[in-house]
């Protein structure tokens, strides 16, 4: 297989949320899960981390009309 692993980012329109972080390896799969906060993490994040966070603070939030 090739890579197995990802980032996703979880954010309200005030860019809190979390970062989790899936890395898949040869018989061994973590989860790591980090807190942001107005677009600022609270723990170091690595480039994969960076980028996600960066895409999801640039998308406008989507309004619902009941």
């Amino acid at each position: 297989g090739g890579e197995q692993s990802f980032v996703v980012s979880l954010l309200d329109g005030g860019g809190s949320g979390i970062l989790l972080t899936s890395l898949n390896g040869r018989g061994i799969s973590r989860l790591y899960a980090k807190s942001v906060i107005s677009g600022k993490p609270e723990l170091e994040l690595s480039a994969e981390e960076k980028q996600a966070l960066s895409g999801a603070l640039q998308q406008k939030p989507e309004t619902h009309h009941e």
